[in-house]
């Protein structure tokens, strides 16, 4: 929960949709505003599949997150 408010209103990269804002982030689900387009994701696996963070910091805490959920 703490990483999901950590995200709000942060910038993201897809590679289809481009530049993104975190809009919304709980436990299960990421949404992304693209050019005014929400799109949501699993979270925190659709963040490693489709989402980079710019932040390189917050990048390697969603990491670890998706590395610990793995477990």
């Amino acid at each position: 929960q703490e990483l999901a408010e950590e995200v709000l209103n942060k910038e993201v990269y897809h590679a289809s949709y481009k530049n993104g804002t975190v809009v919304a982030c709980d436990d299960k689900h990421i949404t992304v505003s693209f050019s005014g387009s929400a799109h949501s994701f699993q979270f925190p696996k659709g963040v490693e599949e489709y989402l980079k963070a710019d932040d390189p910091e917050l990048q390697q805490k969603i990491e670890v997150c998706i590395e610990n959920s793995d477990q």
